[in-house]
């Protein structure tokens, strides 16, 4: 049961003429909220059942009921030839009970998995039970190939102007031998947008003992109203290897504020190893209707942050024409001490190889740069930058082609520029590539669009690298 205004709701046994006619006896028990009806059927046949779902104002007073009425079909029990006793379970992708926002004519789309218990190899999922908003579409049930007791049905649905509001989805999984799982169900809110992540740190370089970590959204934000079961994930970029994870909704180490989550982690992080963060859906939660949910991060390239290859200490000093930073970094395993430049105040973002990420340039900022490491002798880097405006479109709204500038970072000189596509007559109507033959050492890209100062771009940083260069 849901409200569309986030009223409080309930049911009840319909109980009075008006309400349930001539089939006003209860059968089974009833719980309320959530609405739960059990009944343990005693005769094969048909039973009718009539309830009542009303929603309250906050003193208890009654705003609207409806009197849904349904059949309960009683067949006899099949025989299983089977040791197993377990039902099939419902485990994703969305947590059960998310409530999601999504938007008229825009296409959602997410994957049912259901497990099915057991080593018995003759028990399968013989199908998904649903209910479902009208256009919903359910494609073919798949057995997945590197879990035999894992089945996917993928889902798509694009709402119309006709289900703003509250529309549902409930599935109940059944196996071969006639099991059916529990219920679970899926709220859409539509037209109403999910709290969208705006930005989150820290990126790109970090030491061993990183620990303080945030997120900020773009709209008011509350706690999960979930009791377990939302995480933040740790990976290893090499194996792909869960090495930590954050409950948000029993850690105390998770802070929640207006518009920002801050956590803090308690592990050390392996020296030269990359790794990305995943999180689930109904990390932060509307304070509003069903409390939609943000949205899932599951691209391993999003948020994705490298361990320096050894521990740093940064000393600050003056000179009479500028003010700059050195670090000095010792090698623990040996006696060598090296000395090499700290990145410059311009590397707010650092990426790291095949990294491809959507971006965005406005007003406030009209370049975007970041910054990479290079920690072989010679790499072949290749930097991309496609913007998001036709080439039909390109003249008359007065874009040009992203310009890509490369410098070295410890002395800010400018190793390369590509071409705008302004002088040219035949101009590549949104696509700008860079690349460039790099040795050792820290760089900074700065993309430009003098002609465009809202933009939006697709970035692609990728490296080849031969160790036999000549």
């Amino acid at each position: 049961m849901v409200d569309s205004d986030g009223d409080y709701v309930r049911c009840r046994w319909a109980n009075s003429t008006e309400e349930c006619g001539s089939i006003c006896t209860p059968k089974g028990f009833l719980r309320s909220n959530p609405c739960e009806l059990t009944y343990n059927a005693s005769r094969v046949g048909y039973q009718a059942s009539t309830l009542v779902i009303e929603d309250f104002y906050p003193n208890n007073d009654v705003i609207s009921a409806v009197p849904p009425q349904f059949l309960i079909h009683i067949v006899n029990k099949t025989s299983i030839e089977s040791n197993c006793t377990e039902s099939p379970i419902y485990i994703g992708e969305r947590q059960p009970d998310s409530c999601i926002g999504i938007q008229s004519n825009e296409t959602f789309t997410t994957n049912i998995r259901i497990h099915v218990s057991c080593e018995d190899l003759n028990n399968k999922l013989r199908e998904i039970l649903t209910v479902s908003p009208s256009g919903l579409i359910k494609e073919e049930i798949i057995h997945d190939q590197s879990d035999k007791n894992l089945y996917v049905m993928p889902i798509e649905w694009t709402p119309t102007s006709d289900h703003v509001g509250v529309q549902q989805l409930c599935m109940t999984p059944v196996d071969s031998h006639g099991r059916l799982g529990s219920q679970v169900c899926l709220t859409f809110q539509v037209d109403v947008y999910p709290p969208e992540i705006i930005h989150f740190t820290p990126t790109g370089l970090v030491s061993t003992s990183q620990s303080l970590w945030t997120i900020e959204f773009d709209r008011d934000i509350i706690r999960s109203r979930r009791s377990s079961g939302v995480y933040i994930r740790f990976f290893k970029h090499s194996n792909n290897q869960e090495v930590y994870r954050i409950d948000i909704a029993n850690d105390n180490n998770v802070f929640y504020q207006t518009r920002q989550i801050t956590f803090n982690t308690n592990c050390l992080w392996e020296q030269n190893e990359q790794y990305y963060i995943l999180l689930d859906s109904g990390i932060a939660t509307l304070n509003e209707s069903c409390g939609i949910e943000s949205v899932p991060i599951d691209n391993h390239y999003t948020w994705t942050f490298q361990v320096a290859a050894t521990e740093i200490t940064t000393m600050e000093a003056l000179s009479t024409t500028e003010r700059f930073v050195s670090t000095t970094t010792i090698e623990t395993s040996t006696t060598k001490i090296t000395t090499i430049p700290s990145p410059r105040p311009e590397c707010l973002r650092w990426f790291y190889f095949d990294t491809i990420s959507n971006e965005s340039t406005s007003a406030t900022e009209p370049t975007f740069s970041f910054c990479f490491i290079v920690n072989k002798t010679l790499t072949d880097v290749t930097i991309s930058a496609n913007t998001w405006v036709s080439c039909q479109m390109w003249k008359s709204s007065g874009t040009a082609d992203p310009l890509i500038e490369l410098y070295f970072e410890s002395n800010n000189q400018l190793l390369a520029q590509n071409d705008d596509g302004f002088n040219v007559e035949t101009r590549n109507c949104y696509a700008a590539v860079l690349s460039y033959r790099l040795k050792k050492g820290i760089y900074r890209a700065i993309i430009r669009n003098s002609k465009c100062a809202y933009g939006k771009f697709e970035l692609r940083l990728s490296a080849e690298v031969d160790g036999t260069f000549k």
